[in-house]
C-alpha cells in the first residue's frame, strides 16, 4: 500500500468513526469514537508528512508468495 493509499484509508477510518458516533445515544461513547477519529486523522497526517513512515517503521504492502 502506497503512503497515499494508506493516508486515504486512515482518513476513511476516521470518517467511519464520526459517522458511527453521530448515531450513538451515549455522549461518552460518542466522545470515545470522536477521539478515535482524531487519532486516525493524526496518523494519516503523520504518514503524509513522513512519506509512509509511522513511528520510525516503514509501512509496505505484503508481497504475494
Amino acid at each position: 500500500m502506497s503512503p497515499g493509499e494508506l493516508t486515504a484509508a486512515f482518513r476513511l477510518y476516521a470518517a467511519h468513526c464520526i459517522e458511527i458516533a453521530q448515531e450513538l445515544p451515549s455522549a461518552n461513547r460518542r466522545a470515545i469514537l470522536l477521539t478515535m477519529a482524531q487519532a486516525w486523522f493524526a496518523l494519516a497526517d503523520q504518514v503524509e508528512k513522513n512519506g509512509g513512515l509511522i513511528a520510525g517503521v516503514t509501512v509496505t504492502s505484503p508481497q504475494p508468495d
